[in-house]
């Protein structure tokens, strides 16, 4: 059976994401566990999977079978105490977008998406300090640390809507805190900034197959809109 690594766990909700050895990437809930029922980011598994999820969750026991390539002994005792000790993290505190958060929002973005985004990001950074003092874009930290970011914007009667609204264009968590309410926190800090601003509705899209995303997202409250988001390619 395929090996991988649990890079995303939610222990609240029971979902997660593996990273299988192969790169590809399962998402799977605690009730398809099998055997010891912990698990954790880092935790090393192996699973059978069918379709787009894995049928079966097991985590590999202590001394189970070993693989050329997989690390050291002493590289899975660091692991597995950088694991421990991030199970007691400091609380999740949310302030405005800074410039010199950019740094850290390409590093995390880069660890989701696995690919460099700096440009991008870096123009959504430079808009959204323009716009600065409505307080739309947003940082989370854990111990002093960025651990995700929230980028949004807002809009006043574009695609034909009478009333103002805000659309979340980018959302990124640091993997090594999935499971610590960043995007929760992230969230809800949003929603009481747009009050306060007299918006009354938070849009964002979602591709269809990002079953991670999508979760998260229905557990903050989001439903498919009465929208839809048309899209023509055009040839050369």
């Amino acid at each position: 059976m395929p090996e991988g690594t649990v890079s995303q766990f939610d222990p609240h909700d029971g979902a997660g994401l593996i990273r299988g050895d192969d790169g590809r990437e399962w998402p799977f809930h605690r009730l398809q566990l099998r055997g010891d029922p912990e698990v954790y980011v880092g935790a090393r598994v192996w699973f059978e999977a069918r379709g787009e999820f894995p049928a079966r969750v097991v985590r590999l026991a202590e001394g189970g079978p070993r693989e050329a390539g997989r690390a050291e002994e002493g590289e899975e005792e660091e692991e597995e105490e950088e694991a421990t000790c991030g199970s007691r993290p400091g609380p999740v505190t949310v302030r405005a977008l800074r410039g010199d958060d950019l740094e850290d929002m390409v590093a995390i973005d880069e660890r989701v998406t696995g690919r460099s985004r700096g440009a991008y990001l870096g123009r959504r950074v430079g808009a959204a300090l323009r716009d600065s003092a409505l307080m739309v874009s947003l940082v989370a930290e854990v111990d002093g640390r960025v651990a995700g970011f929230l980028l949004a914007t807002l809009y006043y009667g574009e695609f034909g809507l009478p009333e103002p609204g805000a659309v979340i264009d980018t959302i990124g968590v640091d993997p090594r805190r999935s499971g610590q309410r960043v995007g929760t926190a992230l969230v809800r800090q949003l929603e009481t900034n747009l009050r306060g601003l007299g918006i009354q509705a938070v849009t964002t899209e979602v591709a269809w197959d990002d079953w991670g995303l999508l979760r998260f997202l229905g557990r903050m409250g989001f439903a498919p809109s009465g929208r839809l988001c048309l899209e023509r390619r055009l040839g050369p």
